[in-house]
């Protein structure tokens, strides 16, 4: 299936011929030879936005050229508004934050939440390098309330082995992508909040929610559902993380509490309220 496809006066530019291709072919067959020659840093544009990104890692690639989570990608874009408030749970290193802040434009809000520390001071350059003032940064991390901190070695490449307070069987799932560099004994702590917290912190009432955070997002939605929110929910789900039934239990449950599922994907899902307005 061809993803994406723009034509100027008849003829495909070399990115917008990249976008036509199928993800299964670009990941088996381009990618190989590309990230030989790819610069170092290349760089995407969202409105007046730049993010800057590895040009030598495929996930950073499949989101320059747009082939990074399509689906879902354009749902959001779809039904996100100017002017919308937007809690972004997860941002790693701006993808999302970069779209959703050029979407809600100058009268939106993002809240945009990142534990990780490499990935949030690279999030705070993003902010500061480009002027935005609509952006709110948070150094925390989301889970139940028993869990006070996360913890993260200095030399840690990414955030897989500081997520295991909250996923401790997650080194037989998706985290394998991710092997663990050896690191150093100097741990960095991270305070974690829940989301009753996050949002009387900052006396937010968000109209959308969007969250890839590793298997908690079971913990926020168990949260939400005891405020008087009912904000618009995208989320990815992490079976592999916190188990099928642990999913499968909470999608149970937004749909108790009146929420209209649509899967968008295998791993994405669209949660809106039936009430959402009224």
């Amino acid at each position: 299936m061809m993803i994406y496809q723009a034509t100027v006066s008849g003829r495909l530019s070399l990115l917008d011929r990249l976008r036509s291709i199928p993800l299964s072919v670009f990941s088996r067959l381009l990618w190989p030879v590309m990230r030989t020659v790819m610069p170092k840093t290349v760089h995407k544009r969202a409105g007046a936005f730049s993010l800057t990104l590895n040009g030598r890692k495929m996930s950073h690639i499949l989101r320059y050229v747009d082939l990074w989570e399509p689906r879902y990608r354009r749902s959001i874009m779809r039904h996100v508004f100017p002017g919308a408030s937007v809690l972004e749970l997860g941002s790693a290193y701006g993808y999302y934050t970069l779209l959703l802040v050029d979407r809600v434009g100058p009268d939106g809000k993002v809240v945009a939440v990142e534990p990780f520390p490499p990935y949030y001071e690279g999030l705070v350059r993003f902010r500061d390098s480009n002027c935005i003032s609509n952006l709110d940064l948070l150094n925390v991390g989301i889970s139940d309330s028993s869990l006070k901190s996360f913890e993260f070695g200095k030399q840690d490449g990414n955030p897989y082995a500081g997520l295991e307070g909250v996923n401790p069987g997650q080194g037989d799932s998706e985290a394998e992508e991710f092997p663990r560099p050896e690191t150093s004994d100097e741990k960095v702590r991270v305070p974690s909040m829940t989301l009753p917290e996050l949002l009387a912190t900052r006396g937010f009432r968000p109209d959308f929610i969007v969250m890839d955070i590793e298997g908690a997002e079971v913990f926020v939605i168990e949260q939400l559902l005891r405020l008087d929110l009912r904000p618009r929910l995208f989320f990815e789900v992490h079976p592999g993380f916190v188990g099928a039934n642990q999913i499968a239990h909470c999608l149970d449950v937004l749909m108790d509490a009146g929420y209209t599922l649509e899967q968008i994907d295998q791993d994405h899902f669209e949660a809106v309220h039936n009430k959402v307005g009224s």
